[in-house]
């Protein structure tokens, strides 16, 4: 056989297992994407800036201002429990999370949060059944 005939079967070979590879794992593909909405990105707030910034008690006074506003906001007070963290305010934290799983046990973003606190506390193991929950109440909450 020609070099050139080898060369032209395997270059038709290619473009044709591609696109039999899309067509089998379109399905798949294109139910991903609509499981999941898009989410937009949030607006940038004092409190997002300062936590980016590492002023973590500027953080937290915003978060606490902006939840006295509108108590139940869960991408709030996870924020909150992130800040919470990091400026070692662990026992804060731990009753912000628990007031607040009280009022909705099925909040991804929360859950999460207790799951943060609970590695900090020492407790993989309850961390990842926290995730499992929060995976299970939302599938789509990206932070899991």
């Amino acid at each position: 056989m020609p070099a050139s005939f080898l060369l032209h079967t395997v270059s038709t070979a290619i473009p044709f297992a591609l696109v039999a590879l899309l067509i089998f794992h379109a399905p798949s593909l294109l139910s991903q994407s609509a499981a999941c909405p898009a989410v937009a990105s949030p607006a940038t707030s004092p409190a997002v800036t300062a936590y980016s910034e590492g002023r973590y008690a500027d953080a937290e006074r915003e978060y606490t201002q902006s939840l006295s506003q509108q108590s139940h906001a869960p991408l709030r007070v996870a924020a909150l429990v992130q800040t919470l963290l990091h400026e070692s305010k662990i026992a804060e934290a731990s009753a912000r999370v628990s007031a607040d799983i009280a009022e909705d046990s099925h909040s991804a973003p929360i859950l999460t949060a207790q799951a943060e606190l609970q590695l900090r506390q020492g407790q993989p193991w309850l961390a990842m059944q926290t995730l499992d929950a929060a995976a299970a109440a939302d599938q789509c909450y990206a932070q899991i």
